[in-house]
């Protein structure tokens, strides 16, 4: 990594494309800046290994909940 590249603040490792694209979708929905990239397992020998792996860095904060805007929804109901 260069010195000027932003720290992540999580790094995930999944195995499912599916699994990455709900990663993505979530980390998008939160304002967060993604970063997916798709690598080859590092040993082909692992037999119980899956072969492609998703490395998903993610990077920026989290917006804290509002627990008055939960509130408001349970008491719409």
């Amino acid at each position: 990594m260069r010195n000027d590249e932003p720290e992540p603040f999580r790094e995930m490792w999944v195995t499912s494309l599916d699994e990455a694209v709900s990663a993505l979708r979530a980390a998008q929905e939160l304002g967060l800046g993604v970063e997916v990239r798709n690598v080859m397992h590092p040993d082909p020998e692992d037999e119980d290994a899956s072969s492609e792996w998703w490395e998903i860095r993610l990077f920026g904060e989290v917006p804290e909940e509002d627990p008055d805007e939960d509130e408001g929804e349970a008491d719409d109901e």
